[in-house]
């Protein structure tokens, strides 16, 4: 949690070392913290830009080989995916993985 949120702000900020786009695998996973985000907008304690570049894949996490054939597929900009923002397309952008 505290990494997400740091990750979250340094990417708000724009940060130097902050990643250009955010991938959380698993969408069973995450689909709770998805519901604070939006929730959070809702209340306006946040922005919605806070969340645009991060993605929640729904990748089988008990198949490693299938999750990292669609990783590379989203990262080539082949495949949209539900996300709290909008879809990520480029490929070659810096990510941090975490999930």
């Amino acid at each position: 949690m505290q990494e997400l949120a740091v990750t979250l702000e340094s990417m708000y900020y724009k940060a130097p070392q902050a990643p250009k786009k955010l991938i959380l695998l698993g969408k069973d996973f995450w689909q709770p913290m998805s519901q604070l985000f939006k929730n959070m907008v809702r209340m306006g304690v946040s922005e919605p830009r806070i969340f645009e570049d991060a993605t929640v894949l729904d990748v089988p996490l008990n198949n490693p080989a299938q999750a990292a054939e669609q990783l590379v597929r989203l990262i080539a900009g082949q495949t949209p995916v539900p996300q709290f923002g909008r879809q990520v397309r480029q490929a070659g952008a810096r990510l941090r993985l975490l999930g």
